[in-house]
């Protein structure tokens, strides 16, 4: 497994109640026992927004992760890294050392950012989840700029997302030499299959496909080129699949190279 550098940034943080404890971030090991940890959170029944459904390093590539204490108590969390196969992610932590997650402890009112580190070698992407017995928000940022030459600096936000949700839609828009990235996360303990449902402005729906993410797994692709009759429409995609566990997060791409996120969206009827 490649391994990918993180660069750590750490700030002062502020406590303005009575509880008072220094900020910490570290790497920390894979548990020793025989059960992923995907699998005992993904058992434990939490409704909060814990999955990360895109991460990317190398190649110009680079993830900003930060952590923030909604409690007001002190807390702690800990963001595991997963690879597109469903395993544990090992990744080098500059100053921490390689590890397949990083652990936070968050004074009240405080908050935890590290980073990964880019660079020129090949490309990886997965997710990641975050465990925690408290309220924590979470989001990512990951980046984009040329990996020798440097220059402009793109990015896109991957907010923490429930895996409660078995019905979303993700707005699309591939006029103007505009493209759609779609990256989905399995936060779960079995195999889904996720139905992906076209429909144009009018609703109509013009096209379908199925697709099956064995536990923990997570896929990336670009729209159009599993739906090439959404070249120069509108409209949205819905997925839909007869379990929880499914995670989907959009971008949208310009014809210049920018991404801007798409958001998922959900009714409480549904």
């Amino acid at each position: 497994m490649r391994k990918i550098a993180f660069a750590v940034l750490l700030g002062l943080l502020f406590c303005t109640s009575r509880f008072s404890i220094a900020q910490e971030i570290r790497g920390v090991d894979a548990p020793t026992d025989d059960v992923p940890r995907y699998q005992k959170q993904a058992l434990t029944v939490f409704t909060g927004d814990i999955v990360l459904a895109q991460l990317a390093n190398g190649e110009g590539w680079r993830t900003m992760v930060t952590l923030v204490n909604l409690e007001n108590v002190p807390a702690t969390a800990t963001v595991w890294f997963v690879s597109d196969f469903g395993d544990p992610l090992s990744l080098p932590i500059v100053g921490l050392g390689t590890y397949p997650g990083v652990s936070f402890t968050i004074p009240v009112n405080g908050s935890g950012t590290f980073e990964t580190a880019g660079g020129t070698g090949a490309v990886t992407q997965g997710w990641a989840f975050i465990e925690s017995n408290q309220r924590v928000g979470a989001m990512a940022i990951f980046r984009w700029s040329h990996p020798v030459f440097g220059g402009p600096i793109y990015e896109a936000v991957v907010p923490a997302a429930s895996p409660f949700d078995k019905r979303q839609v993700l707005p699309f828009d591939h006029t103007a030499g505009y493209r759609t990235g779609v990256a989905i996360a399995n936060f779960s303990t079995s195999a889904i299959t996720i139905l992906a449902t076209l429909r144009n402005e009018q609703g109509q729906v013009f096209g379908s496909a199925s697709l099956t993410l064995g536990p923990a797994r997570h896929g990336a692709w670009f729209f159009q080129e599993v739906f090439p009759s959404s070249i120069g429409r509108r409209g949205t995609v819905e997925f839909t699949t007869g379990s929880t566990g499914m995670v989907p997060l959009g971008l949208r791409i310009s014809a210049s190279g920018i991404p801007t996120t798409l958001f998922p969206m959900a009714s409480p009827l549904w």
